[in-house]
Order: structure tokens, then C-alpha cells, then sequence
């Protein structure tokens, strides 16, 4: 009986282990680095440019005890309602630059091409974002989804808005 109680406690605090460590994945390094305990965070939000979909800025988090800082860049949808403050996205710099080369690809070889069949193409990141397209009823569909887990956090673009939110992220890019 007593292997048993030992056992069962093992494998509980195992599960438990594995749902915080899932937690702490859908975040940022930078958001993870501004929640460590024992520090004292300074925030810094630096314009970046926006678009009539999203606004850009870099966040600058400092542990003014260490001297330590990390900087991300902070996508945050435009449009607001009466039910929703907006939503945002913190995205590390090899995140950016994962964006920034997917948007790329995107807008030179998949909007090209006609495909046969239904088909998707995504982006995820560390933090929820979702970006790509899809092909339905013989045309492209452009979107960035700033929480992956909520539709109404979506923000459909065109060819041309997907080019501005290029350049604007470039620019945070450049700054990080």
C-alpha cells in the first residue's frame, strides 16, 4: 500500500511539473524574464509605427537590481470594441525574424501560386501568434491571429496591408 501512495504521488507531481512547464512555453523569453520572482522590472514601450490594423512597439523590460534587460517587440491590434480592449502579442527577436521570413515567403511564392486543393499555411509562435494564409474558394486568404486560441482576435488582410505590416516589422526588427 505503501508503493502505491509513493507511486501514485510521483506520477500526480509529475502531471502537475508538465502543466507548469506547458504554461511557461506559451510565453515569451521576454515575458518570462519580466515574471522571474525576486527582481524589480522596469518597463520601457517604444513606438515603432501602426497601420489601421495593428500598432508596433518594443517593449524594454530592465531588472534594475542586476542590470539585466531583454527587449521584444509588442503587436497589438488596432481595431477595438466595445468588447475587447485589443489584443497583443510579445514576440522574441528570433520569433521576428521567423515572422518577418514566413511574410516574406508568403507574399514572393505562395500568393503566386494556384493550388488544387484546399490549403493552409501557418506560422505559430512561442506566445500564440498565428499568421499564414489559405487557399479557399479560388483565392488566397491573408491573417494574423494575435491569440491563436481566440478567433475574434484574428485580423484579415490584404496583399497590400500584409506589405505595411512587413515593413513595419522590419523596422522593430532593426530597433531590437
Amino acid at each position: 500500500m505503501k508503493k502505491f501512495f509513493i507511486i501514485t504521488l510521483l506520477l500526480v507531481s509529475n502531471l502537475i511539473l508538465a502543466q507548469s512547464q506547458k504554461i511557461e512555453s506559451n510565453k515569451s523569453n521576454a515575458e518570462i524574464f519580466s515574471t522571474k520572482s525576486g527582481t524589480l522590472i522596469e518597463k520601457q514601450f517604444i513606438d515603432v509605427g501602426s497601420s489601421k490594423k495593428i500598432k508596433l512597439q518594443i517593449v524594454k523590460y530592465t531588472d534594475i537590481i542586476s542590470g539585466d534587460s531583454v527587449s521584444a517587440s509588442l503587436i497589438e491590434s488596432s481595431s477595438k470594441n466595445q468588447y475587447s480592449a485589443g489584443t497583443n502579442v510579445i514576440l522574441d527577436i528570433d520569433e521576428l525574424k521567423g515572422l518577418i521570413k514566413s511574410i516574406e515567403i508568403i507574399n514572393v511564392e505562395v500568393l503566386n501560386t494556384i493550388p488544387e486543393n484546399y490549403t493552409e499555411i501557418t506560422f505559430s509562435s512561442r506566445g500564440n501568434l498565428k499568421a499564414g494564409c489559405f487557399w479557399y474558394k479560388n483565392a488566397w486568404s491573408i491573417y494574423i491571429q494575435l491569440n491563436k486560441r481566440d478567433y475574434k482576435s484574428s485580423i484579415k488582410l490584404n496583399k497590400e496591408e500584409l506589405s505595411e505590416i512587413l515593413n513595419l516589422l522590419k523596422q522593430s526588427y532593426n530597433k531590437l
